[in-house]
């Protein structure tokens, strides 16, 4: 673009002169700017930020929500993670919300990001829907037709306040005011929007150069917006929503023009990013390329471009820049690799028109290259550890009721360290496998702590393998992580992985279920979705199908230990669990209750007992113990007996009624001693946990119970059943 040319003498100096000085210093404003990493997720989709927080929307569809502290260098923290399994967008809403958009019904799911919950899901009346837009209070949705769907949430449901038709795809939805918005075009033309009435609206139009993609308030004493388009150009102009709407733009005067803005502006913003208290502009483009502008002497100066070959890496979603901090702004750079990082500069703030500080910036550009330069070298000059294969799953042992967590490394393990959030038991391994389980135990209880129980493993020299035998509680959920030391001598590593413990983890999925006769059932109604329920029981049972819509075949699950079954069908409004055990309905009313609360959503529990099928799973446990109670009662006797042989050898002063007991073994009185002691505690809880959803007291009666289990006193049991 032609500007007006300099005056043949300015102040005794030559034209030629003038634009030479005015060159130099237009180099003196091209600042280093260097990446600095703050974290690597996963492949993002999608980014925005919204009061102190940055949410993105990845490729896998998480939504991931990080609390933002920005002090000399910006610090991420993720506090919200979940997968929508069908979500296309995401838009912020108010304040402390964000709406996810899903293809598939329902189309709206409503995170408030203080409680980390989903709090609401609905649906709009669209078709495919692809894209989602805030708009004050409001939100649009654009499906595949290129229809727009301004609509409000009213109570609990979604109201459509007005459909707008468009034959042209749609490039972007902007807010202007509260009752004000732009529609962008593919084909350039753009819509304002005021709503004078409520629910009336009315339009102006306006046609750019090429399709606006983006707009940002830019305050200047003839215009109060910049509108950033397809042919990369960035125009100023006005929008005045009155009686009479106005937009128009600039286009013979672009604010950002030239050589290096052949490809399309995706997004740009203001700020003052090196510190010399005037804003510069990020310009983010359709090729990733990242631009960081300085407006001199009316013409724009490009200080700094991501070099070609880092483009692809850079693959930019969003730019973000934190609140000014010592005079300037961090510009914080989400890419879609994953990577979200900060470019920053550790210039000064220089004063105007002063020479000597731009022979000092250029002095201080030379050295800031020499440290990269420098830390560039010694970063490649570092010796990496090779990729270790580690393999650390856990499974169910179905048969003892308990879990199996094997660790496995290609390399000697130093370390294993167990963290969970829930109580977990360390079952001894009595297996004497000489290749495994080689490690000295330390078990940590940190009552009030973020993981209240801690287990460290030791191993010792040469372990490679560690087969580790875990009993949850029953009803208690949690996440366990596992830490695994692999024994290097420089270098050292961490591999992790992380299981998720749901409430009823020793109930293990079984095809069907056989002569079941009656049972125990817990309803529970509500306004939920088929989504939010399956969230739920997510928590209680061990790997519930993706189908979100059950009710048709049930899923059956069994405890091997105990005898008992249970079977869940669940849809959108209703969910069933049956089963012969009442602990298990117990278990399942109390997560539900807890989650329904959480998310401020209203259910109706009903629990519809059978006194038939309790007794006969207590008869079923008990009749394993009848021809064992003497091992039981004895027990404690062999015991003895064992420790008077290792004293002494000789067994023939024994009588013969204690010899012949010891010669049936220790080790299985030992064996059903402790069954019978875990089963007998599972025979409790059924009376209490019976009686609890029956709204009954019975804890004179559970005490009676559990005098007689410790008696083996088997019928007066069952007649209290």
């Amino acid at each position: 673009m032609e500007r007006p040319d300099w005056p043949a003498y300015f102040n005794g100096v030559s034209a030629l002169a003038v634009r030479q000085q005015s060159e130099r210093r237009r180099k003196m404003l091209e600042t280093p700017y260097h990446r600095n990493d703050i974290l690597k997720t996963n492949r993002i989709f999608k980014a925005q930020t919204l009061d102190g927080h940055l949410a993105v929307l990845t490729r896998e569809n998480f939504l991931i929500i990080f609390s933002a502290k920005y002090g000399s260098t910006p610090e991420l923290t993720e506090v919200f993670r979940k997968k929508f399994h069908n979500a296309v967008d995401f838009a912020a809403f108010e304040s402390d919300y964000i709406i996810v958009l899903n293809s598939q019904e329902p189309h709206i799911s409503l995170v408030q990001i203080f409680k980390e919950k989903v709090i609401f899901e609905g649906n709009c009346n669209c078709q495919e829907p692809s894209k989602i837009f805030n708009l004050h209070g409001r939100f649009a949705v654009v499906d595949n037709t290129n229809s727009v769907f301004i609509c409000e949430l009213a109570k609990k449901n979604i109201k459509n306040v007005i459909t707008l038709e468009n034959r042209i795809p749609i490039e972007g939805i902007h807010n202007v005011t509260k009752k004000s918005f732009i529609i962008s075009l593919k084909n350039g033309l753009v819509h304002l929007y005021h709503e004078h009435k409520p629910e009336e609206f009315v339009k102006e139009s306006c046609e750019f150069p090429s399709a606006m993609k983006t707009l940002q308030i830019y305050k200047s004493l003839d215009c109060r917006y910049a509108f950033g388009c397809a042919d990369g150009k960035i125009y100023p102009g006005k929008i005045i929503v009155s009686d009479k709407l106005t937009i128009s733009f600039q286009k013979d005067s672009p604010m950002i023009f030239g050589d290096h803005c052949e490809q399309g502006v995706e997004q740009f913003v203001f700020a003052d990013f090196n510190g010399d208290s005037e804003n510069e502009v990020a310009v983010m483009r359709d090729d990733y390329n990242i631009q960081i502008w300085q407006i001199w002497q009316n013409e724009p100066v490009l200080s700094f471009s991501s070099i070609a070959k880092d483009n692809h890496d850079f693959g930019s979603v969003a730019l973000v820049y934190s609140p000014p901090r010592k005079r300037r702004s961090h510009l914080i750079v989400v890419a879609s690799s994953g990577w979200i990082f900060f470019l920053g500069t550790e210039r000064e703030k220089a004063k105007p028109n002063s020479e000597e500080i731009y022979k000092e910036v250029i002095e201080e550009v030379t050295k800031v290259q020499s440290a990269i330069d420098r830390k560039q070298t010694a970063q490649n000059e570092l010796i990496f550890p090779p990729k270790i294969n580690c393999l650390m799953e856990m499974k169910t042992v179905a048969s003892l009721a308990l879990k199996n967590l094997i660790v496995e490394c290609e390399t000697p393990i130093e370390m294993v360290q167990i963290c969970s959030t829930t109580r977990i038991e360390v079952v001894e391994d009595k297996s004497g496998n000489a290749l495994s389980n080689q490690a000295v135990i330390t078990v940590n209880d940190r009552p009030g702590h973020e993981w209240p129980m801690s287990i460290l493993f030791r191993c010792q020299a040469g372990t490679n393998r560690l087969d580790i035998k875990l009993r949850p509680i029953e009803g208690k959920s949690g996440d366990i992580e596992v830490f695994c030391f692999p024994f290097l001598t420089i270098n050292k590593i961490i591999l992790k992985e992380t299981f998720h413990l749901p409430a009823l983890s020793l109930h293990s999925p079984v095809a069907s279920l056989e002569d079941i006769g009656q049972y125990s059932e817990l309803k529970i109604t509500g306004s939920f979705s088929a989504n939010i329920i399956t969230s739920w029981l997510n928590d209680i049972f061990l790997d519930l199908p993706v189908d979100t819509n059950s009710m048709a075949k049930f899923v059956c699950y069994r405890n091997f230990q105990t005898g008992s079954w249970l079977r869940v069908g669940w849809s959108a409004g209703e969910a069933h669990v049956h089963s012969n055990n009442p602990t298990v309905l117990q278990i399942c009313k109390q997560v539900l209750l807890q989650h329904a609360y959480e998310c401020s959503q209203e259910v109706d529990v009903q629990a519809s007992l059978s006194e038939v099928s309790t007794k006969e799973l207590v008869t079923q446990i008990l009749q394993r113990f009848k021809e064992h109670k003497e091992y039981i009662k004895n027990a404690d006797i062999v015991g003895i007996l064992r420790d008077l042989t290792l004293l002494d050898d000789n067994k023939d002063s024994m009588p013969p009624k204690y010899r012949s007991m010891l010669a049936k073994g220790v080790k299985k009185a030992e064996l059903d001693a402790n069954l019978y002691e875990t089963l007998s505690a599972v025979i409790l809880d059924l009376f209490i946990d019976r009686e609890k959803l029956a709204g009954k007291p019975g804890v004179e009666k559970a005490k009676d119970i559990a005098k007689s289990l410790k008696d083996l006193e088997f019928e007066k049991v069952l007649e209290s059943f």
